[in-house]
């Protein structure tokens, strides 16, 4: 564990049930990186985020979070410092989009809900900043699923967190959308906000993120900056697929590209 670590995972497994799904994890993360969490279907990645979000607690190890065990933290005060979009939410009441937004406050208001002209403010600039202003009115539950996730997005941002853990936050967004998303996210961070997100879309993940965690079957397979995780080495023995690795000519960030079986060789597909 580094001293000067925002947030440290030491010795962590979790299981449930039966079944071990993160084994002996051990992660530091300094304040204003941006990780990306990699791996395939069922590796545990969702797990982690939950441990570190709080909603569950590790069977073994440690997670301190400032200084402090993450389970001497009350929901509320933890609230204050980290905010977790997770992959899906049920929405039972027919919010409308601004109350919704407004209600990432809740940390702060000691009045039960009750929100004022401050705290609206708030949520419009950064529903602007989202381009979805223009659905303050509209009731979630009439969104599209990709007007959605931005606004569930949107409501962690109000929070003003130290920490955001994100699973698959633009999974439902056109590339465009994806885009802008991950550049908000981007400005964010270099207002220094700490990122956590996991990410199915390599290249988009090897474009924003500073550094890469490759996790497979509840253990992390490699640590580090994007040209050396998203090697073609590591993503055909993990991901069991077949890929060529170019370098971005822009960012210089390694770029992922499948390779379809039917341009194998005769002999390669035999295996």
């Amino acid at each position: 564990m580094k001293k000067d670590a925002l947030l440290s995972i030491t010795g962590v497994s979790f299981r449930y049930g039966a079944q071990t799904v993160l084994n002996n994890i051990n992660l530091d993360v300094e304040k204003g990186e941006v990780i990306g969490i990699i791996g395939p279907n069922g590796a545990g990645k969702s797990t982690l985020l939950r441990l570190i979000a709080g909603y569950l607690s590790p069977d073994e190890g440690s997670i301190v979070f400032s200084g402090s065990p993450l389970k001497d933290y009350d929901r509320r005060s933890l609230a204050r410092h980290i905010a977790t979009l997770p992959q899906s939410l049920d929405m039972p009441f027919p919010y409308t989009v601004e109350e919704f937004i407004v209600m990432g406050r809740y940390p702060y208001d000691r009045r039960s809900f009750s929100y004022g002209a401050e705290e609206k403010e708030m949520a419009s600039g950064i529903m602007e900043d989202m381009n979805i202003g223009h659905l303050a009115s509209r009731q979630i539950n009439t969104l599209s699923e990709g007007e959605r996730q931005k606004v569930y997005l949107a409501q962690c941002i109000v929070q003003d967190p130290e920490v955001l853990l994100l699973d698959e936050p633009v999974s439902h967004l056109d590339i465009k959308h994806q885009m802008r998303v991950l550049e908000i996210l981007e400005g964010l961070h270099g207002e220094g906000l700490t990122i956590l997100m996991i990410l199915h879309d390599l290249n988009l993940a090897s474009e924003f993120c500073s550094r890469m965690v490759l996790i497979v079957q509840g253990s992390i397979y490699t640590d580090g900056p994007p040209a050396a995780t998203l090697t073609y080495e590591n993503i055909e023995k993990v991901y069991d697929t077949v890929v060529i690795v170019r370098e971005n000519p822009l960012s210089k960030k390694p770029f992922v590209i499948p390779v379809s079986r039917k341009y194998l060789t005769r002999e390669d597909k035999s295996q």
